[in-house]
């Protein structure tokens, strides 16, 4: 029914305001682009641990995608997705 469902949209919004703070005032496609720009992997794993919104966007693939194709050299393996792939090429860089 209409009333369950505005009722729904109603907790999501209360759910991404408590998660964001201050950013819930920005739509997630802005908040995406500021996360472009976070410098590492690092960066972007301990963000994703603050807030279950976050995390979503954090995981979003095009953030790994990037920071797996601007900071590597060289051949990289592909695992299940481009986070485990950041992830992985990560850990080999700092057992090294």
């Amino acid at each position: 029914s209409i009333s369950s469902i505005a009722q729904h949209d109603a907790m999501a919004a209360n759910v991404r305001e408590r998660s964001l703070g201050s950013l819930s005032a920005l739509p997630d496609h802005i908040i995406s682009l500021l996360l472009v720009h976070l410098g590492t992997e690092e960066d972007l794993a301990r963000l994703a641990c603050t807030s279950k919104v976050l995390r979503v966007l954090c995981y979003e693939e095009p953030h790994w995608l990037h920071l797996c194709l601007g900071s590597h050299q060289g051949k990289i393996t592909y695992l299940a997705n481009w986070r485990q792939t950041a992830l992985h090429t990560l850990r080999e860089r700092l057992l090294k």
